[in-house]
């Protein structure tokens, strides 16, 4: 991530310390934020984006898997299931294209990602690696 351009990388392992280490970076007005996980991480992003000393500005955050139920104060959650992919041809078509132009013209990179070993064999272990984060990359692939 460092490679592309982030300018810091915070540890998903504590929750609790990822969400006081943005909200300093931030001061606290975190305002737009995207996640591709499910409703326990959106929920947590959603307590990241949640403004104190009544600030009444609103935030924004898409899920593309779920959003956190029930809504937090002062956040907007906007629900964009990555299911209409699959569901609506037009949608996925559209998805595609899209993203083909962007790896084109490079405006986004591919993860970097790990080879497991062992094939279906191996399943357990990586799922075990993903767990306590010692993969060597965002995502591990096992191959068939």
């Amino acid at each position: 991530m460092l490679k592309y351009g982030a300018d810091l990388l915070v540890d998903r392992m504590d929750p609790e310390r990822a969400i006081t280490i943005i909200k300093g970076i931030t001061k606290g007005k975190l305002r737009f934020a995207l996640d591709a996980v499910g409703r326990p991480t959106a929920t947590l992003l959603a307590q990241t984006m949640q403004q104190e000393h009544g600030d009444k500005s609103r935030s924004h955050l898409v899920g593309l898997v779920a959003v956190p139920k029930p809504p937090l104060d002062g956040v907007i959650a906007h629900s964009v299931p990555i299911k209409s992919f699959h569901e609506a041809p037009p949608v996925g078509e559209g998805l595609c294209i899209w993203l083909e132009k962007l790896l084109h013209h490079n405006l986004i990179q591919m993860p970097d990602i790990e080879v497991a070993d062992g094939g279906l064999q191996g399943i357990n272990a990586a799922l075990d690696r993903l767990r306590d984060g010692s993969v060597n990359g965002p995502r591990i692939v096992v191959p068939l």
